[in-house]
């Protein structure tokens, strides 16, 4: 079965495997957490909502992004932000 729709949440509840089209291109396919967690490139998290920070801002001397899924960010009681990093993963192709 095939379900088209443009909110992500439903997309995110209903399926077992997305797929990303920006611009009329299929810019991901795979299973829905898979893309979710580990979008394929800047523009597919982008587009997921992620926050994509260059890495060198988290970390000196690393290069490349990262995307962070809002759900990995939370208040802390100070008001500023914590978070915890589990992984970097190369965007395919760089």
């Amino acid at each position: 079965m095939i379900h088209v729709t443009h909110d992500q949440d439903e997309a995110l509840a209903l399926a077992t495997h997305i797929a990303v089209l920006i611009d009329g291109r299929l810019e991901a396919f795979g299973r829905a957490l898979d893309v979710y967690f580990r979008p394929p490139s800047r523009r597919v998290a982008a587009f997921l909502g992620h926050n994509v920070v260059d890495a060198g801002k988290l970390d000196p001397g690393h290069r490349g992004v990262v995307a962070i899924p809002p759900e990995a960010v939370y208040l802390s009681g100070d008001g500023g932000y914590k978070g915890l990093l589990r992984s970097i993963v190369r965007e395919r192709g760089r």
